[in-house]
């Protein structure tokens, strides 16, 4: 199998723009960093000073609008399905309207001034994505005292809720934890009620294990399935709990299952590139037909394990094989060149940028499992409606002004669980991502 480095090699060190475009497009669905938003501020300063008349001109609307809103003109409501704004104070009270309708037209004037300020398309598009991060920050629902519902639980609670509120603001510091966490996790651990579909190691590899399931009918299919889960999330995201798990219901249908679980690159790993993942998945397919003693198992792949599975089919269909009797897809991102024109993310892959990823150097980047999980939050918000971004907001709020977090129910069960699984990392660390 052919590396970057090889391809970079062949063409003179060269990487054509639509491959750049391709690379970045996958890049930006797990690597949108907050530092790379800074030459973005840069440029609005620069805009704001520039050209005065289009802040002066949006200014003035934005007076005006504000007038409109302390006269009681104003038609500025939240969407309907927006519920961080459900609160009856917001439509009722006047000075929690009045506060909404300021807030909403002080965000619109925002946005605007990023389409007057004479940016290229894709730069409006990071300035909007920029403006629309701090706007959110600034909502009043993310501060105690412009919060109805927050005062109105305290109160009601005898300050109870901003105790929990700050105890779970504690947990999330001492846990450095990038996004507020939505649910307790001491309710959750991995052997008793997660992951405890049975089943055994019968491959350790450095780069993961490969789990072989226990069947749980009397005769079972002939050709078993490889489950090729995301590289960057735990792979029992499909193995819950009895009843709420993919892998049980797939044994329970009398399917041979096998599932790999990567490793989390530690620095010693950073040799670790896509042609490497590519061949470990190769040698789990490999194990699976000297188990099994069938040449084409089905696979079923997940998130950005797709592409490389699909890569991995192309080159066995190169060679004249036919290892794969059949392919599941979840969420694959194949069109990695499409998401250049996704609205709002494809904002930030950029033709003008694409030296910076031609001189990419050889040695790989680690990113570490917090800085992936508030890309996601990032990316999600990048084009996300407002209700599913007042979602994502909700963390917050619940978590800090409500004092409250999920405890969902979980079900004890005493099936025999998947032994050894994790002696090296492999099941508990934290999820990290090699680029």
């Amino acid at each position: 199998m052919k590396s970057v480095e090889d391809v970079r090699n062949r063409q003179g060190n060269e990487i054509p723009d639509q491959i750049a475009d391709s690379v970045a497009g996958q890049n930006i669905l797990v690597d949108l960093r907050i530092s790379e938003l800074l030459d973005t501020v840069a440029k609005l300063f620069d805009r704001a000073f520039r050209n005065p008349a289009a802040m002066a001109e949006e200014g003035a609307q934005l007076a005006q609008t504000l007038q409109q809103i302390a006269n009681g003109n104003s038609t500025w409501t939240p969407q309907r399905n927006d519920k961080h704004f459900n609160d009856p104070a917001w439509t009722e009270n006047t000075f929690y309207k009045g506060m909404l309708q300021g807030y909403m037209a002080w965000s619109q004037s925002l946005q605007n001034f990023a389409e007057k300020a004479g940016f290229e398309a894709k730069e409006t598009g990071r300035a909007k994505f920029l403006l629309s991060q701090i706007s959110e920050a600034l909502a009043p629902t993310n501060f105690l005292f412009s919060n109805p519902s927050a005062i109105k639980a305290a109160i009601d609670s005898g300050g109870k809720t901003l105790l929990d509120g700050y105890q779970n603001f504690l947990e999330d510091a001492v846990a450095r934890r990038p996004v507020p966490s939505q649910v307790d996790f001491r309710s959750f651990k991995v052997g008793e009620n997660l992951a405890v579909t049975p089943g055994d190691v019968v491959m350790r590899h450095e780069m993961f294990e490969l789990i072989q399931y226990a069947p749980q009918t009397e005769g079972v299919w002939h050709r078993p399935i490889l489950f090729v889960p995301s590289i960057i999330n735990k792979y029992y995201a499909f193995d819950l709990a009895p009843g709420r798990s993919l892998f049980e219901f797939l044994v329970k249908c009398g399917f041979t299952l096998f599932s790999m679980v990567f490793r989390n690159p530690r620095p010693e790993h950073d040799h670790w590139g896509m042609e490497a993942y590519i061949e470990a998945i190769d040698a789990a397919f490999r194990t699976v037909q000297e188990i099994s003693g069938v040449e084409d198992p089905h696979t079923i792949a997940v998130c950005g394990a797709a592409p490389l599975v699909v890569s991995l089919a192309g080159y066995y269909a190169a060679l004249g094989e036919r290892n794969i009797g059949s392919m599941t897809l979840f969420v694959a991102p194949l069109d990695t060149f499409g998401m250049t024109e996704t609205p709002g993310l494809g904002s930030f892959v950029d033709s003008k940028l694409n030296d910076v990823v031609k001189r990419w150097p050889a040695s790989k980047d680690r990113v570490a499992g917090a800085t992936l999980a508030l890309s996601a939050v990032d990316a999600g918000a990048a084009h996300l409606p407002t209700a599913g971004r007042a979602r994502a907001r909700a963390r917050a709020y619940h978590g800090r002004f409500l004092g409250r977090r999920d405890r969902p129910a979980v079900r004890r069960t005493t099936i025999r669980t998947v032994r050894e699984a994790g002696s090296r990392g492999y099941r508990d660390g934290n999820a990290n991502g090699s680029r």
